[in-house]
C-alpha cells in the first residue's frame, strides 16, 4: 500500500506489570443455537444476521490529550509507541475483547514537514492511517505504532463500532537523525524489481539463514526454552526461524476457543519476538496446520480437538467443510485480526503462513484452496499497514493454482527425499531450480529431511545430510536456505550449528537483489568407462577382482561402467568440465548478471566430493561398506565449458576461497583472467569434502 510506508502497528513490546490470563467467559457474547461456546462471528462476515449496532456508552470528547503511553519526548525513528486502555473504556458493552471491531480504534497520520498556521496539516502529511487495537489482559486494551518516519504523528483515537466521537489524540515528534527522513528499520519485502530475493524496506539484501523452530517445550518460560535456540543459532550466522501458532501442544498456540485466546500464550509470542529482535533475527509465523483439519488414521490428526469441531462448541460437523464455511472463515478472519494487530509491526515478523500442509486436509482441492487463499490473502493485507509478504505451504503437492495468485509473495517446498533420499545435494538442487523455473517469485525450502518418520541422528550424527541440503538448494537460487525440520532432536543434541556459519557468511556478502541470476548446468556425466592408468582394459581389472575399491583404492574413479553400470557405489569418472579430478567431484553454481552498471558479474560455485553424502557415509552401517573420502587436490575448472546459461564475460576476476564446513574464507593471490577463448580457474586448494568459490569481475 501507498501511504503506509511511513508508520505501522508494532506488536514487540510490552509494558511490564500487565496482569495475563485465560480468558473463558465470552464476554457476554451471543450464543449460537446448539452450541456449548459463546461465539460472536466476524462483523463482516454473510453469516451473521446480526444487525444490531452496538455502540455503547459514549466515551469521553477528546478528554485525555495525553492517554499511557502519550510520548512527552521526541522518540528516536523506529522506535515504538505502545498505548493501554482500561478495558472499560476501550471494549464495547456485550463486544468481545478479542474483537478488534468492538475496541477502539485509531487514525495516525505523519507530517514530515512541521505545520503552520496556513497548513496546520503540514506539506508533508500522510493520508490517515487505520490502527487496530487488542486485549493485552482482562483488563488493558493495547495499541502499538512504530515510527518510520521522522516528523510530527498524530493518533486520533475513537471508540468502538465507527462512532465518529474521538476522544483522545496523542501528537509526539520522531526526531530527525542520521538515517535522515526514513529509515531502514529491516521489515522484509520481495525485490519489487527482478522478484528473485527479499529485501529490506529500505532496500538492503536480505538472506534468511536459518531453520525450523516449530515449538519448544518443557521449560519454565518462553525466554528458558527458546533462547538456547536463538543464541546458538545467532552466534553462528543465523538469522530466520519458522515458527507454528498452533497445535495446543506449543505454548504459541493462542486460540482456546472461537474467539477466545490464551493471553499467556499471546505474551509468549511477545516474548520470542523480543528475542529474536534483540538479535536481529526474524520468524515466519505459521498460522494454522493441517493436523487440526483432518480426521483419519493414516495421518496426525487431532479434529478432535479441534476449537472449530461442534463437539468442542465450534461451527462445523466435518474438518474438510472448512474451507468453504463463511462462519469459519469469520472466526480465522477475526484471529488474523488480532495476531496482525499485535504482532505486525514487528521487524521480527518476516511473514504470515496461513497453513502448514494444508494438502493433508480432509478433502483438499487445489481449486477451493485458490479461492479460499485469493480471499484471505488479500483480506490480510489490507488490515496490515506493513504489508508483510504472505504464502501458505504444501506437504506434497506443487500447487500452481494458489502460487500464481498474486497476493502470495513467494512459494516454498517441504520435501524428505522425494527426489532422492540418500543424496540432499541432488533432491534440494532439484526443488530449488524446478520452482525458481517455474514462479517469478522467491522460492525456498521450508522443511527437509532424508524421510519423514524420524531425524537421520544414528547414521548422519555430523549432519552430512543439513549441509549438503543447504548447500545444494543455495546453489539452486533458493531465496533462503533450505531449513531442517529436526532442530530439538538433531541440530541441538548433536551441536550441528556450525553447518550455519560459511552459507552465513557467504548470503551476508553478495547483494542478491543487485544480480539477475542464472544457473550453472549440473555437468552430465555418462555411463562410460575410463581405463586406469597403465596398459590394462576395464575388462582386464574386473576380471581379476579388481573393482572392489577399499581394496584398490586406485580404482576409484575408473571402470564404473564396468564394475558397477555406474551405481552410486562407484565414485565416478572425471567429468568434461572439470579437470584432474580424482575422485569424482561434482559442481553447483549460478551466475548473477548485474541489473546496475554500478555492479558486475558474480559467479558462485560449490564444488564438492560426492562421496560425501549421508547415505554413502552411513554412521548406522559398518565402516566398511562407506565410500572412500579422498583429498582432492590439483583441481582446475574450465567456466568456459561449464557455464551454459549466460556467456562468461571477459576480464579479471577476483577470487574467494570458502571453506563450507569451518566457514573460513582466503583470498587468492592472483585475479582470474578469463578472455574470449580461455578462462581456467587453477590452483583450487585441495579439501576433502567441498570447497564454495566466489568470482568477481573486477
Amino acid at each position: 500500500m501507498l501511504l503506509v510506508m511511513h508508520v505501522f502497528v508494532f506488536g514487540m513490546v510490552v509494558a511490564s506489570g500487565m496482569v495475563h490470563g485465560h480468558l473463558n467467559d465470552g464476554r457476554g457474547l451471543p450464543q449460537l443455537p446448539g452450541h456449548t461456546a459463546q461465539l460472536q462471528p466476524h462483523p463482516h462476515s454473510d453469516a451473521t444476521d446480526d444487525t444490531t449496532a452496538l455502540v455503547g456508552t459514549p466515551l469521553p470528547r477528546r478528554g485525555v490529550e495525553n492517554p499511557s503511553g502519550c510520548p512527552t519526548e521526541p522518540v528516536p525513528i523506529c522506535s515504538t509507541v505502545n498505548f493501554q486502555f482500561p478495558a472499560s473504556t476501550a471494549l464495547r458493552p456485550g463486544g468481545n475483547l478479542f474483537n478488534a471491531s468492538d475496541l477502539v480504534s485509531a487514525s495516525l497520520t505523519v507530517s514530515t514537514v512541521s505545520p503552520t498556521t496556513s497548513d496546520p496539516e503540514g506539506e508533508g502529511s500522510s493520508a490517515p492511517v487505520s490502527i487496530a487495537a487488542f486485549a493485552l489482559s482482562d483488563e488493558t486494551v493495547g495499541l502499538r505504532v512504530t515510527a518510520l518516519a521522522s516528523g510530527e504523528h498524530t493518533v486520533i483515537f475513537q471508540s468502538a463500532a465507527g462512532a465518529a466521537t474521538a476522544y483522545a489524540t496523542c501528537k509526539f515528534t520522531v526526531a530527525d537523525s542520521n538515517l535522515g527522513d526514513t529509515a531502514d528499520c529491516g521489515f522484509v519485502r520481495v525485490d519489487p524489481e527482478l522478484k528473485q530475493h527479499f529485501v529490506t524496506s529500505g532496500g538492503k539484501s536480505w538472506y534468511g539463514v536459518g531453520m525450523n523452530l516449530g515449538w519448544v517445550s518443557g521449560a519454565t518460560s518462553v525466554k528458558a526454552s527458546w533462547d538456547p535456540y536463538l543464541t546458538n543459532l545467532s552466534n553462528h550466522g543465523g538469522n530466520y526461524v519458522r515458527v507454528w501458532l498452533t497445535d495446543s501442544w506449543d505454548d504459541l498456540f493462542i486460540e482456546t476457543g472461537l474467539g477466545n485466546y490464551s493471553l499467556q500464550n499471546t505474551q509468549n509470542i511477545d516474548d520470542l519476538l523480543d528475542g529474536l529482535q534483540q538479535r536481529g533475527m526474524k520468524a515466519m509465523l505459521c498460522i494454522e496446520s493441517f493436523n487440526l483439519f483432518c480426521d483419519r488414521p493414516s495421518a496426525p490428526c487431532y479434529w478432535a480437538k479441534s476449537v472449530y469441531n461442534k463437539a468442542n462448541g465450534g461451527v462445523l460437523d466435518e474438518p474438510s467443510d472448512f474451507f468453504s464455511s463463511d462462519l469459519a472463515a469469520s472466526f480465522f478472519k477475526m484471529r488474523l485480526e488480532y495476531i496482525v494487530a499485535r504482532y505486525g509491526g514487528s521487524p521480527a515478523v518476516f511473514a504470515w503462513e496461513f497453513f502448514n500442509e494444508v494438502d493433508i486436509t480432509d478433502g483438499f482441492s487445489p481449486d477451493e484452496q485458490r479461492t479460499w487463499v485469493g480471499d484471505m490473502a488479500p483480506y490480510v493485507a489490507s488490515i496490515d499497514p506493513y504489508s508483510h509478504p504472505i504464502t501458505t505451504s504444501f506437504c506434497c503437492h506443487n500447487v500452481p493454482e494458489v502460487f500464481t495468485l498474486p497476493s502470495v509473495a513467494f512459494t516454498m517446498t517441504h520435501t524428505y527425499g522425494t527426489h532422492n533420499k540418500f543424496d540432499m545435494v541432488e533432491n534440494n538442487h532439484y526443488w530449488s531450480e524446478l520452482m525458481a523455473t517455474q514462479y517469478d517469485k522467491p522460492t525456498f525450502i521450508a522443511e527437509f529431511g532424508t524421510g519423514a518418520q524420524g531425524a537421520p541422528s544414528a547414521a548422519d550424527p555430523t549432519g552430512i545430510a543439513l549441509h549438503n541440503g543447504i548447500w545444494g538448494a543455495m546453489m539452486g537460487r533458493a531465496s533462503m536456505t533450505a531449513m531442517s525440520w529436526w532442530w530439538d532432536n538433531w541440530i541441538r543434541p548433536y551441536d550441528l550449528w556450525y553447518h550455519f556459519s560459511a552459507p552465513a557468511k557467504l548470503a551476508k556478502s553478495l547483494q542478491w537483489q543487485q544480480y539477475q541470476w542464472h544457473p550453472i548446468s549440473l555437468p552430465q556425466v555418462q555411463c562410460t568407462d575410463v581405463d586406469p592408468p597403465g596398459q590394462y582394459t576395464c575388462a582386464q581389472q574386473k576380471s581379476w577382482g579388481k573393482c572392489n575399491t577399499t581394496a584398490n583404492p586406485w580404482m576409484i574413479g575408473y571402470c564404473c561402467k564396468s564394475c558397477t553400470n555406474c551405481s552410486s557405489a562407484c565414485s565416478g569418472p572425471p567429468t568434461p568440465s572439470i579437470a584432474n579430478i580424482t575422485p569424482w567431484v561434482r559442481m553447483l553454481g549460478m551466475v548473477g548478471i548485474a541489473k546496475s552498471v554500478t555492479e558486475q558479474t558474480v559467479v558462485v560455485l560449490w564444488l564438492q566430493n560426492a562421496n560425501n553424502t549421508w547415505a554413502k557415509q552411513n554412521s548406522s552401517a559398518p565402516a566398511s561398506s562407506r565410500a572412500p573420502l579422498h583429498q582432492i587436490t590439483g583441481l582446475s575448472v574450465d567456466l568456459h565449458a561449464t557455464i551454459k546459461a549466460v556467456a562468461m564475460p571477459v576480464g579479471e576476476y577476483s577470487v574467494e576461497w570458502i571453506d563450507p564446513y569451518t566457514a573460513v574464507t582466503t583470498a587468492a593471490s592472483q585475479p582470474l583472467k578469463c578472455d574470449a577463448s580461455e578462462c581456467i580457474l587453477s590452483a583450487v586448494p585441495q579439501f576433502i569434502t567441498d570447497m564454495a568459490i566466489v568470482l568477481r569481475l573486477q
